[in-house]
């Protein structure tokens, strides 16, 4: 599924925005590492979805990329975290506890959580290696489009032995031209457009919506359930994501920057079904 949808989203943003046609010298490593990351973001997503279900992978896997973001950048960019962050960290965790509490173990798949978490790790390198490519002179535009097409060439030879046969019929072909085209790269056109002329703290916060949307469409249109615990996890990731949100007060006008680290809870999903 990842890599359908990347070989429909690839050459569109590419189409759309153009790709760079020589990528300066210092781009080179943080473009392989975006589209690297961007790359092994797909299974480990829908690994993560499959094993736990839309709610609690998506929840996961979207919680917990902005700690993963910001954990990168005090460990590569020497930034102090606030004590707020450093809350808003033992908030989460504690909730991601909370979902992986013993008692659930028949209900919850360890191996999925593990994938749900790489998803997030791996989208908080991607957002942090896009950065260090605009920082170079490539727009958000071109960056996005190399990234997500070198991206779907890494993972194309995995159409060559597995081939769901659900893409063949008519419902499943409008699911993989959904998810190409509306959840991947419209999502990431309207972002690369938006973020830079949005303000850190608004990014953050409106990204606030993901995870509380695509957990409310599982519980309400896919008919999954939460028990107490694992409902009192979810609060408490979303509680400590508020607090993130509510750290990042740096405008859009002092680079581009800070708006980009912003989105890491932006996500995926766009990236998300």
């Amino acid at each position: 599924m990842g890599a359908l949808r990347l070989l429909l989203a690839g050459p569109l943003l590419s189409a759309l925005f153009g790709l760079p046609r020589t990528l300066p010298r210092a781009a080179l490593l943080p473009s392989a590492v975006a589209s690297a990351a961007i790359a092994i973001y797909q299974p480990a997503f829908f690994l993560g979805t499959r094993e736990n279900g839309v709610a609690i992978g998506t929840l996961v896997a979207l919680g917990s990329a902005p700690l993963f973001a910001a954990t990168l950048e005090a460990c590569l960019e020497g930034r102090r975290p606030s004590r707020r962050w450093l809350a808003a960290t033992g908030l989460s965790i504690a909730g991601l506890a909370a979902l992986l509490e013993p008692s659930m173990a028949v209900l919850v798949s360890p191996a999925g959580m593990l994938a749900s978490l790489g998803a997030g790790s791996a989208y908080a390198v991607f957002v942090l290696a896009m950065r260090r490519c605009l920082g170079t002179g490539l727009s958000a535009e071109r960056a996005v489009a190399f990234s997500f097409t070198v991206a779907a060439v890494l993972l194309a030879p995995a159409l060559l032995w597995d081939v769901p046969h659900w893409v063949a019929t008519r419902r499943g072909l409008l699911v993989v031209l959904y998810l190409g085209i509306v959840a991947t790269a419209l999502a990431y056109a309207l972002f690369a457009r938006g973020v830079a002329g949005t303000t850190a703290a608004t990014v953050a916060s409106l990204s606030l919506a993901e995870p509380l949307a695509a957990t409310g469409l599982a519980l309400f249109v896919l008919g999954e359930t939460l028990t107490l615990t694992q409902a009192v996890g979810a609060v408490a990731v979303l509680a400590g994501l508020v607090l993130l949100a509510g750290s990042q007060r740096s405008p859009a006008t002092s680079d581009a920057r800070g708006s980009i680290v912003a989105e890491t809870a932006i996500g995926t999903e766009r990236l998300e079904p």
